[in-house]
């Protein structure tokens, strides 16, 4: 019995040498029951380490509140992203059709006065040959004299100078 005690001793956690199972208990040298000390201690373990994982579990809980918080601000912010995007890419488009109709509106006006410049000019040809065809029938009818009379001035009358007489060179 000594050789199988001495082999079976151990160390418990304060140092204290133990024998196993005497009476069913495990008791030390100075015979305190160790195994009831031993199952408190494990209860005080497992209760520590219980509140530890209440605690980590409260914490990963905060954590995964304020992560979804976070996304859910992060996914407004997106659609508010998105919505104002939406009202920039349609305000450019009416922009963009706003310019077409306006280049359309400038590409007829140009037209427009296209038109007037031609008809401007054609009308301005056809006066100049109209008074031109006039003046030359006028002055196919009267004669060129008096198409020249009506262009330029006649020449004012210049006085007579007649000769001296003798009587009037002697004084």
């Amino acid at each position: 019995m000594h050789k199988y005690v001495r082999h079976t001793f151990r160390l418990f956690h304060n140092g204290a040498s133990v024998r196993p199972y005497e009476n069913g208990d495990l008791v030390t040298r100075n015979g305190t029951n160790r195994y009831k000390f031993a199952k408190l201690e494990l209860k005080n373990v497992e209760t520590q380490i219980n509140s530890v994982r209440n605690e980590m579990n409260s914490i990963r809980n905060e954590v995964n509140v304020k992560v979804d918080s976070l996304r859910n601000e992060m996914s407004s912010m997106r659609e508010e992203m998105n919505a104002k995007f939406d009202t920039i890419n349609a305000n450019v488009d009416g922009m963009r059709k706003e310019m077409g109709s306006m280049r359309e509106e400038i590409k007829t006006v140009d037209e427009k006065i296209n038109s007037n410049i031609n008809r401007a000019t054609f009308k301005a040809v056809i006066l100049i040959g109209t008074i031109t065809s006039g003046i030359i029938g006028l002055s196919t009818k009267f004669g060129w004299a008096i198409t020249f009379n009506i262009i330029t001035p006649e020449p004012s009358p210049q006085p007579s100078r007649q000769p001296p007489t003798a009587s009037q060179s002697k004084h």
